[in-house]
């Protein structure tokens, strides 16, 4: 049975309330304590019995003392804790390391590796035995032509021709690898280098247009690109007879011009360095002619091929 406080209003204990609480018994062993008990509980002619009580809610902390021993407590408590589970940890997953099998992939051993389905886009395959491999591009207007093709020897040097014609490698290839094919992805740039070479082709088109309405300041000479000047020795070596009718109508170098770059009259070393830095020659032809091939005389002769 549940003591109720018999406080006048208390509703503790009662099962309205929904709230327990501790009580205290009256102290009948201390008259004059008990007398101010009853006088608390705020009732007419009421007499404490036995079983009345007075709950917690009506002392002041400082009035109950806590009768438990210190050891009792800090005893732990007998009630077990409940540990919720806890979930397995996740099977982790070891990504594979891409790029040892990137490397592998891209790397070119042999002549071997150089297959059909390794081709760049837009270029078609002819192997000859274990010799070479040419990749090409063909273009048909009128008739079919080789527009542009990657040569690659056993020994995996290449050779590039774009209309027909030799064209040096590119610095970004020659640099470093001793113009030796160890990777596709280099096999896969010279599509776009070919481009390139063309456009430059076509610059040359462009400075003959601009050329015919340059007017120089007094003896001022023409100022002529490196381009137009190779492109010039080529054609006037070729033949002298159809050089001069064509500067008859357009504005090539004079022939006398082309005379003093064929015997050296300027600086032939200089223009191959331009030449150089400008990617139109690689850096194995320029130190072959300048170093090793004899100076500026070799330079000159190489000018005027």
């Amino acid at each position: 049975m549940v003591n109720k406080c018999c406080v006048y209003g208390c509703k503790s204990g009662y099962l309205t309330t929904g709230k327990k609480v501790s009580s205290f018994r009256f102290p009948f062993y201390d008259l004059e304590l008990r007398k101010k008990w009853i006088s608390f509980v705020n009732r007419r002619d009421w007499e404490p019995t036995t079983n009345s009580v007075i709950c917690v809610l009506h002392f002041e902390s400082k009035y109950i003392k806590d009768i438990r021993s210190e050891q009792e407590l800090q005893r732990p408590s007998l009630i077990p804790t409940v540990t919720p589970c806890r979930k397995p940890p996740k099977q982790r997953v070891f990504q594979k390391d891409e790029l040892t099998d990137f490397q592998l992939d891209d790397k070119i051993s042999s002549l071997s590796d150089l297959t059909e389905s390794r081709a760049p886009e837009g270029y078609t395959t002819y192997k000859r035995d274990n010799e070479y491999v040419i990749y090409y591009h063909m273009e048909f207007n009128d008739f079919p032509k080789f527009s542009k093709s990657i040569k690659i020897d056993d020994k995996l040097h290449v050779k590039l021709q774009c209309d027909g014609k030799n064209v040096p490698l590119p610095p970004w290839f020659t640099q470093g690898t001793n113009a030796t094919l160890t990777k596709f992805g280099a096999l896969l740039n010279f599509p776009k280098y070919h481009e390139n070479v063309r456009k430059k082709s076509d610059n040359i088109l462009d400075e003959l247009q601009n050329l015919i309405y340059y007017k120089p300041d007094g003896h001022a000479h023409i100022p002529y690109s490196s381009e137009m000047i190779r492109f010039a020795l080529l054609l006037r070596y070729t033949s002298a007879q159809a050089y001069r009718i064509l500067t008859r109508s357009f504005p090539f170098p004079s022939m006398s011009t082309l005379s003093r770059y064929s015997k050296g009259s300027v600086d032939s070393v200089k223009v191959l360095g331009v030449m150089k830095e400008n990617g139109e020659i690689s850096t194995d032809q320029w130190r072959l002619v300048t170093i090793s091939g004899g100076g500026a005389r070799a330079a000159s002769d190489f000018l005027s091929r």
